[in-house]
């Protein structure tokens, strides 16, 4: 992985923290159960959503590297 997309994966886990952040204060305020529910739903798939982006990030890391490596083997 390069400083670039190290960069873009940092960037995505600290925005993705900030929200469960918020979610979690939220959770903790719920006045029932259903919002408490609704919202611990949100952060299960935020938490979702920040695993596949990071995988995605990672591929494209590993193929790009794979791509130019085949390329400078021409």
């Amino acid at each position: 992985m390069n400083d670039l997309e190290i960069k873009r994966l940092a960037d995505h886990l600290a925005d993705t923290g900030l929200v469960l952040t918020a979610l979690g204060q939220q959770i903790r305020r719920a006045t029932n159960e259903d919002d408490c529910r609704q919202m611990i739903a949100k952060a299960v798939n935020q938490s979702a959503l920040a695993h596949r982006t990071a995988l995605d990030i990672n591929s494209e890391s590993v193929a790009k590297h794979k791509l130019v490596g085949v390329a400078d083997d021409e």
